[in-house]
C-alpha cells in the first residue's frame, strides 16, 4: 500500500506542483486530522497549516477541503467512469 501512496504523492507533485509538505498536510486532512492536530504533528502553527492548505487548494483548483479531496481522488481513480461511482 505504501507504494500506492508514494505513486499518488508523485502524481500530485508532478501534475499539480504541490510541495512535499502540502501533500503531507492533505494526507493528514484526508485521514480526518484537524488543523491543530496537523500542526502539532508537523511542529508548526495552525496558521502555517492554513497557509500550506491555501496554496494546495489554489494549485488543485479547489475552493475547499471537499473539492481538494475530490480532485485527488479523480487522479487516483482515473479509469473509472462517473457511472461506476453512482
Amino acid at each position: 500500500m505504501k507504494s500506492g501512496q508514494d505513486e499518488l504523492a508523485n502524481i500530485l507533485r508532478e501534475e499539480f506542483a504541490l510541495t512535499a509538505t502540502e501533500v503531507k498536510i492533505l494526507g493528514f486532512l484526508a485521514k480526518g486530522f484537524t488543523r491543530k492536530e496537523i500542526g502539532d504533528n508537523l511542529h508548526v502553527s495552525v496558521h502555517t497549516v492554513d497557509t500550506h492548505l491555501a496554496s494546495a487548494y489554489r494549485k488543485l483548483g479547489a475552493r475547499n477541503e471537499a473539492e481538494a479531496i475530490a480532485r485527488i481522488l479523480s487522479r487516483r481513480l482515473p479509469s473509472l467512469s462517473p457511472n461506476v461511482l453512482c
